[in-house]
């Protein structure tokens, strides 16, 4: 019994090693993901349950037992299968891959990172009218620029950093507990961050840490977490309402001519903007290459920061926005992607 046993244990083992594994993401180009696409197409049952395995070995997952590992791998398989047929039909520079979400429905990814809130209070009693758009402070022939080159990747921060020339991290659990109509880790809107710096002030990161990722939710608001001194206003900071002013004409995409925010992007800073992600959209965006909506669905409401731009190919299509994302570095590149330049803005912008 014991040598049967021991035969068994073999011959499972070298099964396991004759299994060839396919590349389900980190794809180096769209020609490598389409033809790991045609391998994964042909796969059994058995040798995607492979493919489960070292993805989840790839993004650390664990969970509670055999029969919710099984649950998660028909949803990841789901969710592999429409990725697949994505690369095999991808146009442009457009690839997919399965990410740190792919365990997941689209019901419960809805759920858990797009925005289902009340709409945002106008910014223009904040911040007074926008100026007129005068002569650009850029010659709008900057075919490219990426704000991460020079460590300004957050809206509020990097305005700071650039009118005054000094660097402040705002503490992110501060908004999250404080800001009005906010819903925690269920979202919140970039206009109302404004509001409360104008009516309260933000304490740096280093006075009020940030905890809601761990706990999954908002906690008590401590505003006076960090004495006057180091925190920041927009009342009476004429040099950060300035910056807020500037971004003001700006907060509504233009019908049919995207030069203004190329402007803005090119001469100021980055800028928040609302996207309508698709249906699609845990697989999409994921891997590389310029995204291009392949669906008119729309699945809810969701902030991101532009923070740069490349127009320097001389076909318009593949001009694009490098947009930073709050879903980890586990989704898109490293938690950033890029999205086609349109005219009226991909995605609802």
């Amino acid at each position: 019994m014991r040598l049967w046993a021991l035969w068994l244990c073999a011959a499972c083992l070298a099964a396991e090693l004759w299994i060839v594994h396919s590349k389900t993401h980190r794809f180096a180009d769209q020609a490598e993901a389409k033809r790991e696409a045609l391998l994964l197409k042909q796969q059994t049952k058995e040798e995607r349950k492979a493919e489960f395995k070292q993805w989840m070995a790839d993004f650390k997952k664990g969970y509670g037992g055999l029969e919710e590992e099984e649950e998660k791998f028909n949803i990841w398989n789901a969710n592999m299968e429409e990725t697949v047929d994505l690369n095999i039909r991808a146009k442009g520079t457009t690839f997919y891959g399965a990410n740190a979400l792919f365990d997941m429905t689209k019901q419960e990814w809805a759920a858990k990172y797009l925005m289902n809130l009340p709409a945002q209070r106008p910014m223009r009693k904040l911040l007074g009218k926008p100026p007129k758009p005068g002569p650009s402070p850029v010659p709008p022939t900057i075919r490219s620029k990426d704000w991460r080159t020079t460590g300004k990747g957050a809206a509020m921060e990097s305005k700071y950093l650039i009118q005054t020339g000094q660097a402040f991290d705002v503490s992110e659990q501060q908004l999250n507990d404080c800001l009005y109509g906010r819903d925690g880790c269920q979202g919140g809107w970039g206009g109302d961050v404004y509001y409360y710096a104008k009516a309260t002030a933000v304490c740096p990161e280093g006075s009020y840490g940030y905890v809601s990722g761990g706990y999954g939710y908002s906690l008590t608001c401590q505003a006076t977490a960090c004495s006057s001194q180091g925190r920041i206003q927009i009342t009476g900071n004429s040099k950060l309402k300035a910056a807020m002013t500037t971004s003001r004409y700006l907060s509504k995409w233009p019908s049919a001519d995207f030069n203004p925010y190329v402007v803005y992007v090119a001469g100021y800073t980055d800028a928040f903007v609302k996207i309508q992600p698709s249906t699609n959209a845990i697989a999409d965006a994921n891997a590389g290459g310029i995204y291009v909506p392949h669906t008119s669905q729309v699945a809810g409401g969701h902030l991101v920061l532009l923070v740069g731009y490349d127009m320097t190919n001389n076909n318009s299509a593949y001009w694009y926005w490098i947009v930073k994302n709050s879903w980890g570095t586990g989704w898109g590149e490293q938690g950033y992607f890029k999205i086609q330049v349109t005219a009226k803005g991909s995605c609802g912008m």
